[in-house]
């Protein structure tokens, strides 16, 4: 289920749980994209040049992007990934972790 981390709120965390091994390309990258027009806030916030000898089956890895421990920013994001190369094989799931920032705060 892809669900919007929303405007302003600080991101805790960021996974990937690899449920198939990836085969083909380089590298994987992911990060947060504008939940409006699907424009980058950061494309590689999350985690970025995750190799391919690292995307095993059953692998845990956690993402250490410039937006951990940082806001996400004025707007909602949405997840998104890019690669480098040509994947033919794998999948994972993502858990991100994040505090969101009540508007009416001081």
């Amino acid at each position: 289920m892809l669900k919007a981390v929303p405007a302003n709120a600080q991101i805790v965390s960021a996974k990937l749980f690899v449920t198939e091994a990836w085969a083909g390309g380089t590298d994987l990258s992911y990060g947060a994209y504008k939940k409006s027009d699907g424009t980058a806030i950061d494309a590689d916030g999350y985690d970025s040049g995750i190799l391919t000898a690292a995307l095993t089956e059953g692998a845990v890895i956690e993402g250490d992007g410039a937006l951990i421990g940082a806001s996400i920013g004025s707007d909602a994001a949405v997840l998104g990934a890019s690669t480098t190369g040509t994947y033919t094989a794998g999948k994972a799931k993502v858990i991100l972790t994040y505090i969101p920032v009540d508007g009416d705060a001081a």
